[in-house]
């Protein structure tokens, strides 16, 4: 069930990240920023690290809730 968790998770917060780069994208291409002006800017590095981040932080979510409650139940009994 936690593959599943975190499948979902992470394509789900993928297609978040790709739609709003692509409105800035668009953006940028309305203000007709010039390819390589984008690409040698920081905004590219910046989606890729707030992608990384994310997937990181949903990867780490399942595993970590699951010690939690693991060791909450077990000092119950």
């Amino acid at each position: 069930m936690g593959k599943d968790m975190i499948g979902t998770m992470t394509n789900t917060l993928i297609l978040a990240f790709i739609g709003s780069a692509f409105i800035t994208l668009l953006v940028f291409l309305s203000y007709q920023v010039q390819f390589n002006q984008l690409f040698n800017s920081n905004y590219l590095t910046i989606e890729i690290a707030q992608g990384i981040c994310g997937t990181f932080g949903i990867v780490i979510t399942v595993p970590v809730a699951s010690a939690v409650t693991a060791a909450f139940l077990a000092r119950k009994k």
